[in-house]
């Protein structure tokens, strides 16, 4: 998994907790075989910068409480950046198909396009009959979470917009307008 998507996947799901003061501990001899040791506190290298530790996520915290009736699984954080990489990513969402949340602008048409592929990305072909050009100007797009109980991952360059369109249809149709 990405890092820089890891981090926002873990900001959404977990809260951040600033560190507490770092110590560190200075030996300094005072006669030859004895040390006293004295406490420093330890600080970023830039002024101004504050170190933070996440929490490490559990399992407790990351389940939602839910009624024994209901379902969850369906959730995705979709990405898409310009060029052949997916960072810096120009626009991330997030879509949660079961029960129905998130970000997506259109979260609803996205869900029933992966519902029947069980979220298999290589599957997808939303307009078959597309005819589009062959100018070549690359967008990454990326795909990380989870459907029913399984762990997805999914990275792909397409030659332009309307290639991803034509294969990916609304799930990957973020960008603000």
């Amino acid at each position: 998994m990405r890092p820089h998507l890891l981090l926002a996947l873990t900001c959404a799901l977990t809260a951040t907790t600033p560190a507490p003061s770092v110590t560190a501990a200075a030996s300094v001899p005072t006669t030859p075989g004895s040390a006293v040791t004295h406490p420093t506190t330890a600080r970023p290298s830039t002024p101004g910068i504050r170190l933070a530790r996440l929490k490490k996520p559990t399992t407790s915290s990351l389940t939602p409480r839910l009624k024994p009736h209901q379902e969850i699984g369906k959730v995705l954080l979709l990405a898409i950046a310009k060029g052949e990489s997916p960072t810096p990513a120009d626009h991330a969402v997030l879509l949660q198909c079961t029960p129905p949340g998130g970000t997506h602008p259109n979260r609803e048409a996205a869900c029933r396009l992966l519902d029947p592929v069980h979220a298999d990305f290589n599957e997808l072909n939303a307009d078959p009959k597309a005819a589009c050009s062959r100018d070549y100007n690359p967008i990454t797009v990326y795909a990380t979470g989870l459907w029913d109980t399984s762990r997805l991952s999914y990275e792909h360059t397409f030659g332009n917009t309307c290639e991803l369109r034509a294969t990916m249809g609304a799930v990957f149709d973020i960008a603000p307008r």
